[in-house]
């Protein structure tokens, strides 16, 4: 799955999780202009457990959410 692949590429320290970091990282290379703010809401909305990292699960959770 493609989400799989993205996960991968974000998580660049390879532990299975994503910090808030690797997040940050991620997203401006896709949104250079998001700000600092909305970045940590989308990783508080992902991260379900409150675990303080986005793990795989989670993060699907953005592919699939609202989809029919």
């Amino acid at each position: 799955m493609y989400y799989v692949e993205a996960f991968k590429r974000m998580d660049k320290n390879k532990d299975g999780k994503i910090s808030l970091d690797e997040f940050s990282e991620g997203i401006r290379a896709f949104s250079p202009s998001i700000t600092s703010e909305q970045i940590d809401e989308l990783f508080k909305d992902l991260d379900v457990d409150g675990d303080g990292q986005i793990d795989v699960k989670e993060f699907a959770m953005c592919f699939v959410v609202g989809r029919d």
